[in-house]
């Protein structure tokens, strides 16, 4: 841990960005009930004040000293004096810079495994492909099938994106001729039978396409001999969403039928 005098002598570019990654690590500190070390942080604080005292407006004098404060709420001030100095380093957050107190512990023992399946054929993006594994760990799909040309972990945007998805879920590569052969297959596209009537299986495979070209053809030949397709009805003027939104609508839309078919 830097001294506050060693931070104090730094350029001011580097002194901000260190403060940031100590504010971050005092943030965890206070969502995982780790106790922080309030009076280092009071140093950090104070050589900010004399830095940029304007990205302390409005924080409490007394913060982050003031040991009555509920751990959340001291997360949540360091939270706003971090992202306002990324903001005037230029530097916008990305979603895997965020804390998520609710992964803490998280493991695939912990979850609530559904009989759902998932196969990404194609897709480009890895942010995309990050939030799908996220979106699916959520909803407890016990496994991800990936075409060969579709972004994998351990490529970094997509283990960063799926903020710890990527290791719980099992996954593995698969030809769309091996996921025509299983049970109850359908495929998520434009056009296919609206979600809020689609029969959803109780154990089955979504085929989620590329952003570009949507599911392929011999995919979507293979989900209409099983189940079919299913679409997201979109009232307005743009004909399409992005991948990984029209996924979790799905999948909130499977998961309700799930718990309703079985209570």
């Amino acid at each position: 841990m830097i001294s506050p005098r060693k931070l104090r002598s730094l350029p001011l570019d580097t002194r901000l960005r260190k403060i940031v990654r100590i504010l971050s690590g005092y943030e965890e500190a206070c969502l995982t009930g780790d106790v922080p070390d309030t009076v280092y942080m009071g140093s950090v604080v104070e050589i900010l004040r004399e830095t940029l005292p304007e990205l302390l407006h409005g924080i409490p004098e007394t913060w982050p000293l003031d040991g009555s404060r509920a751990p959340s709420e001291s997360a949540r001030l360091s939270g706003t004096v971090r992202h306002r100095i990324l903001r005037t380093m230029g530097t916008e957050p990305a979603d895997w810079d965020f804390h998520n107190p609710t992964d803490a512990g998280m493991s695939r023992l912990e979850r609530d495994i559904v009989p759902v399946r998932v196969y990404l054929e194609d897709l480009r993006s890895p942010f995309n492909v990050g939030s799908i594994f996220r979106t699916a760990w959520a909803f407890g799909v016990e496994y991800i099938h990936l075409s060969a040309d579709t972004p994998a972990p351990p490529h970094r945007r997509v283990v960063r994106s799926a903020m710890g998805a990527s290791e719980a879920i099992p996954w593995g590569i698969a030809a769309i001729e091996d996921i025509a052969l299983e049970d109850n297959l359908f495929a998520l596209e434009t056009g296919g039978t609206p979600v809020d009537v689609f029969p959803f299986p109780r154990k089955g495979t979504i085929i989620v396409g590329s952003e570009e070209l949507g599911v392929s053809p011999a995919a979507l030949e293979a989900a209409k001999r099983s189940i079919g397709v299913v679409g997201v009805p979109l009232p307005g003027p743009k004909a399409s969403l992005n991948v990984g939104v029209a996924f979790g609508i799905v999948m909130q839309h499977w998961y309700t039928r799930l718990t309703i078919s079985e209570s």
